[in-house]
């Protein structure tokens, strides 16, 4: 006995994809999104499911991480979306989880607690506060933390003062590039720290670092 084969079960993933896109039906492409052999067939079911309890079990359970990853990305629950970006094991699906939170304790309480630099930055780009990010430039311990919350800073003084007493290279100039942005008088005592760095990251690497 001969038994149907759906197209998107095909081997042809030409012809498995191209079953998906005409397909509409919410409960058909739940169940091609969790099932479909090729990972890139099963994330073009995503593209157009919407049904969320099927986006939540792909997210937890499927064993590609761009397929996880986009089902993440579709999830519109925040208390779902709160408990994978706080107990996820994945830090990716942390950080894409954590990118729609909306609520501001947990996002404070990812920030001070997520062990990957990344989630942290996500949670902090999702917090409008401004004295959280003067802090986190001058005293966060990861420096990857305080370049990307000088991002946010719009205090001039702020950054002057930074450049003109950090140490630390790439916060100076990520600093620097903040005031460029700023459009704003750049002071001859911080042009005069940004001739300082340059010449002694020519001196150590051989070539200058042209932010003058």
């Amino acid at each position: 006995m001969w038994f149907f084969k759906p197209a998107w079960q095909s081997n042809d993933p030409k012809k498995a994809l191209h079953a998906v896109d005409k397909e509409n039906n919410q409960a058909k492409l739940a169940i091609i999104a969790q099932k479909a052999l090729f990972p890139h067939v099963r994330l073009q079911a995503i593209t157009k499911l919407t049904e969320q309890a099927a986006l939540l079990s792909i997210a937890r359970n499927d064993p590609a991480d761009g397929v996880r990853t986009a089902a993440i990305l579709k999830l519109t629950d925040q208390t779902v979306l709160a408990d994978i970006a706080q107990n996820n094991p994945d830090y990716f699906a942390r950080q894409c989880a954590t990118k729609k939170l909306t609520n501001t304790d947990i996002l404070k309480s990812i920030f001070e607690n997520d062990s990957a630099t990344r989630v942290r930055i996500a949670a902090m780009n999702q917090l409008n506060d401004s004295s959280l990010y003067a802090h986190c430039a001058k005293n966060d311990s990861d420096r990857y933390v305080r370049i990307a919350a000088l991002h946010h800073v719009n205090d001039e003084s702020f950054l002057a003062e930074l450049i003109t007493n950090t140490k630390d290279y790439e916060l100076c100039i990520a600093a620097w590039e903040r005031l460029r942005r700023l459009c704003v008088p750049i002071d001859s005592a911080v042009q005069e720290k940004i001739k300082q760095l340059n010449a002694e990251k020519c001196k150590r690497e051989g070539h200058v670092w042209l932010y003058t």
